[in-house]
């Protein structure tokens, strides 16, 4: 599959799978939306990482709140 241009975003990309995803994934090519809960640190790091290989965007997002999904 071309990810090239693509746009993922990853819930919980912060650490674990997450973060091994999103990593993978700007590798690929695809822009990455990187969101965390609580950790922001860890996932300006990968958020960080991520925008070395292509355009990443960094988000606050609680998939549990239905305000934070608005936001």
């Amino acid at each position: 599959m071309d990810l090239k241009n693509k746009i993922v975003l990853i819930t919980g990309s912060s650490q674990g799978i997450g973060k091994e995803a999103a990593i993978l994934f700007a590798k690929e090519g695809a822009n990455v939306v990187v969101t965390y809960n609580a950790n922001k640190k860890k996932a300006e790091e990968v958020f960080n990482e991520c925008n070395k290989l292509k355009d990443a965007l960094l988000l606050k997002l609680d998939v549990t709140n239905s305000e934070s999904i608005k936001e």
